[in-house]
C-alpha cells in the first residue's frame, strides 16, 4: 500500500475506535468499515 492508502486505513480506524457503534455514513456502518479494513490489509500481504 502507498502512503495515502495507509493514512486512509489509519483514519478509518481511529474513527472506528471512535464511534464503534454509530454508522459511520448514510448506508455505511462500522462493521463494513471493519470488513474493508480486512479486506485491505489481506490484499496488501499479497
Amino acid at each position: 500500500m502507498n502512503k495515502q492508502e495507509q493514512e486512509a486505513i489509519k483514519r478509518i480506524k481511529e474513527s472506528l475506535n471512535e464511534f464503534p457503534d454509530n454508522r459511520m455514513a448514510q448506508q455505511v456502518t462500522s462493521e463494513d468499515l471493519r470488513i474493508l479494513i480486512r479486506l485491505l490489509e489481506k490484499n496488501a500481504k499479497k
